[in-house]
Formats: C-alpha cells, structure tokens, sequence
C-alpha cells in the first residue's frame, strides 16, 4: 500500500525504499513458508539460502543508496553555502544597479532550490536507516554509524570473463534449475515443449548477461569520463582562493568555478555509483539472483 501511495505521489525515494522493503519481505516470507511444511528438505534449504543471499543483496544496495546519498548531501551544502554568497551578491549588485530583479530571482531559486534538495535527501536517509538496521541485525531504531564506501575497484572489470560467467548465471539461477528439474510429460509434444522452454530460458539468461555486461562497460566509460573531470575541476579549485586573493578573480568567477567544480565531484561521485552498483549486479546475476525476465 505504501508503494502504490508514493507511486500516486511521485515520491521516488519512498518508491525507493517501499520496493527494497517489498522485495526483502517477498522473498523472506516465501521461503519460510515453504521451510515450515518440511524445513530440511533440499528444496526448503535452497530456498532458504537463496532468501538469505537475496536479503545480503537487498542489504547492499540499501547501503550504497545511502553512501550515494550522504555524499550527495555533503556536495549539495557546499553548493547551498557558494547559492548563498551569490544570492547576497546579487542583492549587492542590484542595489548599485549591476544586477537586474531576473538576476537576483535567479540567485534565489538556486538557493531555495539546493535547500529543497537537502531536505529531500535527508529525508530519503531517515527512510533508509531503519531499514539498514532491520537488514544487517540492529535494532530499527538504532543508529550505528555507516563508514562511507570507498571508491569503485575497476580491477574487477578485467576479471569478468562473459562466457564463463553466463554459463554459471544459467545454472545457479534457481528460477532456471526448476524448469530443468521439472518432471518429464511423458508424451512427445508435452517433452519437447518443456526443451524448448529451457532452451528459451537459458536464451533469455544469456541475452541478460550480455545486458549486465554491456552495462558495465558503458558505466565504466561514464565513470572515467567523470573522473577525469573532476581531477581537472581539483586543480584549478586549488588555484581559485590565491587568484581571488590576488585580486586576479572577482567574487562571481570564484564563486561560479567552485560551483563548477562541486557539479563536477557530484558527477564523479554519482557515475561510481553507478559503475559500482552496475559491477555488483552483474555478479549477483553469476551467483544466480537475476532472473533473465
């Protein structure tokens, strides 16, 4: 109910975190409903080892929304604080008629609009945490502290070997190992049915790797693209306070080359994301938790 509420609202992080929370419960209820008619079953265990990965994966991702967005949080107030010194400058700047009203409503907007979005991040984290907590063994209520995750290891991109792979997603998917122990029709028409659906399965998983694979890739481009960017963007911020102190930068370049160089961190910081959660997708489908619809 609470996801369909923050669909109709358009609320996308609560869509966010009602989904994670959605999911986690499918899955736990699933198989402990099946583990409560015979739980030492081999079929029972299964499910319950895959319920257990599944909530490890949930758990991850949790995590790394909330790494993202605590990072996001970090750049946006120091965004917040440049929109606050431009803001004052452009009153300054009208008063002695330098700056229209259309310049100092700009001004404003994009203080008004870097506090908005602050809000809506700290809000998002206070969703998020409880829902961390219940995952990883705390108490909902608690509040451990959550390091901040380091950056991507790209080293694990060399390590993908797509053939390989695709052959250990195909047959760790458990969705795809129950088409395969499915019980033989005993007829001619009803047995070549049931090839042709693990064949059309096994199809669908291999395109589905390649999606992930190609995926990753694309993230990885995007990622050093961005890198690069921001490494460029450090080395002329180191340079901005000394040339504005020097009288070689007036207040509006200064202010807008660090505006500049915090748009380029959170770039950077948001295509790592991207690439990490792209990586650990991709691994989660090899251990057989990515159904190939």
């Amino acid at each position: 109910d609470r996801l369909d509420n923050a669909k109709d609202d358009g609320d996308l992080s609560a869509v966010i975190n009602s989904t994670i929370q959605k999911t986690v419960l499918s899955a736990v209820v699933k198989a402990m409903s099946s583990a409560a008619v015979n739980p030492l079953s081999k079929s029972n265990l299964i499910q319950l080892e895959k319920a257990e990965k599944q909530i490890t994966m949930y758990a991850q991702s949790a995590i790394l929304s909330y790494d993202s967005l605590s990072k996001q949080r970090a750049v946006l107030v120091h965004m917040k604080e440049l929109y606050d010194r431009q803001y004052a400058l452009a009153l300054k700047q009208q008063e002695l008629g330098m700056a229209t009203a259309t310049d100092v409503l700009t001004a404003q907007k994009n203080q008004l609009t870097a506090q908005s979005n602050i809000e809506t991040i700290d809000s998002a984290l206070t969703q998020i945490l409880p829902k961390i907590c219940t995952m990883t063994g705390w108490p909902a209520d608690a509040t451990p502290q959550i390091a901040s995750i380091p950056s991507v290891d790209t080293s694990k991109i060399a390590q993908m070997n797509l053939e390989e792979d695709t052959r250990k997603a195909i047959g760790n998917n458990t969705q795809l190992q129950q088409l395969r122990r499915s019980a033989s029709a005993n007829t001619y028409a009803g047995d070549t049915a049931r090839l042709n659906a693990i064949n059309e399965s096994d199809e669908k998983m291999t395109i589905k790797m390649q999606e992930l694979y190609n995926d990753v890739q694309a993230k990885l481009v995007a990622y050093e693209s961005a890198k690069d960017g921001f490494e460029s963007a450090k080395k002329s911020a180191d340079s901005y306070a000394k040339m504005k102190e020097l009288g070689m930068m007036s207040e509006t370049q200064y202010l807008g080359g660090m505006l500049s160089y915090y748009s380029k961190e959170a770039s950077y910081e948001n295509a790592d994301t991207a690439l990490r959660q792209a990586i650990e997708t991709y691994q989660w489908a090899v251990t057989g938790l990515v159904n190939p619809d």
